[in-house]
């Protein structure tokens, strides 16, 4: 996502809603649930969290350094 999109008004509406969302998702897990309750709770709040992730740069990689989970076999 680019300067001028963050600007725009559609995402600025969008992250708000979207912030609220979070900040009243959080305030129910606090409550008495189920366990599916919880794990649907954690569901929509992850998406949420992805959603305005995009906003992020994505982080970049350098190949060579790491160590390859499949190094060892």
């Amino acid at each position: 996502m680019n300067a001028a999109d963050q600007a725009s008004a559609a995402w600025q509406k969008l992250k708000a809603y979207y912030q609220e969302k979070l900040i009243s998702y959080h305030s129910q897990l606090e409550g008495d649930l189920t366990e599916l309750q919880t794990a649907k709770l954690r569901g929509r709040i992850a998406e949420i969290n992805g959603f305005l992730a995009l906003e992020n740069p994505p982080p970049i990689v350098t190949l060579g350094d790491e160590q390859s989970p499949l190094s060892e076999y």
